[in-house]
């Protein structure tokens, strides 16, 4: 018979897992329009061409901005060159949730798996831009977290 502390052990311990899988959900119900949705268990060129379908090279760094926020929706925090930030917010007259970096680039956990009881995937996606703040690329790079 399992103790209350043993019960309570192996909750906490799956606890990591249950957040991940939370965070793949479907979720059909967008701020604008329908949500963009990455299988974590794609092929990274896979996931690249979805999100050039979203925004292709050569879009301006702010509608990029858009479409992660509006369309992807990710459930982790939006790292965003501040200079992108401050034009979306004044472009949609709201704030778009990302943390300011001082780097020519936007950068998101697109999606995330478990891989185990205690560890998970984490697939980043980001968008690269020129000095003119036009996407010059996408990088994906998937991330194991726990032991």
């Amino acid at each position: 018979m399992l103790t209350r502390r043993a019960i309570l052990l192996f909750a906490l311990a799956a606890l990591p897992t249950l957040i991940a899988g939370a965070l793949d959900r479907d979720d059909s119900q967008g701020k604008s329009g329908e949500r963009i949705t990455i299988n974590s268990a794609s092929p990274d060129q896979e996931i690249r061409s979805k999100l050039l379908e979203g925004a292709p090279l050569g879009t301006d760094a702010v509608d990029v901005l858009s479409f992660v926020v509006d369309k992807l929706q990710p459930a982790r925090p939006i790292n965003a060159y501040s200079k992108y930030v401050r034009a979306y917010k004044e472009s949609k007259g709201r704030d778009s949730g990302a943390m300011r970096i001082t780097s020519r680039f936007i950068a998101v956990i697109v999606a995330e798996r478990p891989v185990s009881l205690l560890s998970s995937e984490r697939v980043w996606a980001k968008w690269h831009f020129d000095d003119k703040d036009r996407l010059t690329d996408i990088t994906i790079e998937r991330v194991a977290i726990g032991p």
